[in-house]
């Protein structure tokens, strides 16, 4: 005979080093059939994620000064994330 937990829905949330961390997964009859992440990375990156708004607001006198402040900033907020960094002229 086995014996299974009940079925349903467990959420589990904490503020990690770089941000909410989400954990979800669903039961049936004793087996996982979802489970997903929602990483620090996802709200960070997000197009109006705090990465996006900080990118905004940088100014330098030069394009390598630009450049080097928007690097900094990245890897600020994420560390873990490579990335590939181009810049536009504004028009």
């Amino acid at each position: 005979m086995s014996t299974y937990a009940a079925d349903g829905i467990g959420l589990a949330q904490v503020q990690a080093a770089r941000g909410l961390l989400i954990h979800r997964l669903a039961l049936s009859q004793g087996r996982v059939y979802d489970y997903r992440i929602v990483a620090p990375t996802e709200w960070n990156f997000h197009p109006d994620g705090v990465l996006a708004q900080g990118l905004k607001s940088l100014q330098a006198d030069d394009a390598d000064g630009l450049r080097q402040r928007a690097e900094w900033l990245i890897n600020a907020v994420d560390p873990c994330v490579q990335y590939r960094l181009v810049l536009t002229p504004e028009n």
